[in-house]
């Protein structure tokens, strides 16, 4: 009897072993193999989002969200590396999107409608040639717009670098785009 209990006492460890060994497999496997430099450069766009800091979400996230959907693409960091405030020279060997976390994003919620406002105000020709460059990087500009203009970058510059005749008194554009699921996901 003892022996029998001690066997399957052995059994079920393995069986438990086996188990979390599997969890940590499939959950590594969830996050393909990324290159440093491509973590560098996911990690200094999720640095930029904490300029401006609220709440509700974390860097780590949308970093995770634009590695997931290839935004770590050269074409995208050079179209809006002019825009950026900070100039941004990361040079860490240990990029983990977990430590950003703690650093919010500037995303106002609606809840009421389950949205989120950008805080930005822009001209159709503006509203315009944003979305040519959405396309070209190709990605939808709803959610595009959300990442370009809502969290990381000087929108006056922004504004200004790609419709000169922008002003505030003009007929403007507000864009919404849905939080997480929208915003992040349906990148």
């Amino acid at each position: 009897m003892g022996e029998w209990a001690r066997e399957k006492g052995q059994s079920t460890q393995s069986t438990l072993k086996k188990e979390r060994r599997e969890r940590s497999d499939k959950k590594r496997s969830v996050n393909p193999y990324i290159s440093l430099a491509v973590r560098e450069q996911v990690a200094s766009v999720a640095r930029a989002m904490s300029i401006r800091k609220n709440r509700h979400v974390s860097l780590g996230y949308v970093a995770a969200a634009l590695v997931q959907k290839m935004l770590f693409h050269e074409s995208f960091f050079d179209a809006l590396k002019p825009y950026m405030i900070r100039n941004f020279e990361f040079s860490s060997t240990r990029v983990l999107f977990g430590h950003l976390d703690a650093e919010p994003v500037n995303v106002e919620i609606l809840e009421r409608e389950e949205r989120c406002r950008l805080p930005v105000r822009l001209s159709q020709p503006t509203h315009g040639r944003l979305c040519d460059l959405a396309y070209s990087l190709g990605v939808q500009w709803g959610p595009c717009a959300g990442l370009l203009l809502s969290c990381a970058f000087d929108y006056e510059a922004v504004v200004t670098k790609l419709d000169p005749s922008y002003s505030k008194g003009r007929e403007e554009y507000v864009f919404k785009s849905y939080d997480r699921g929208g915003l992040l996901h349906g990148l």
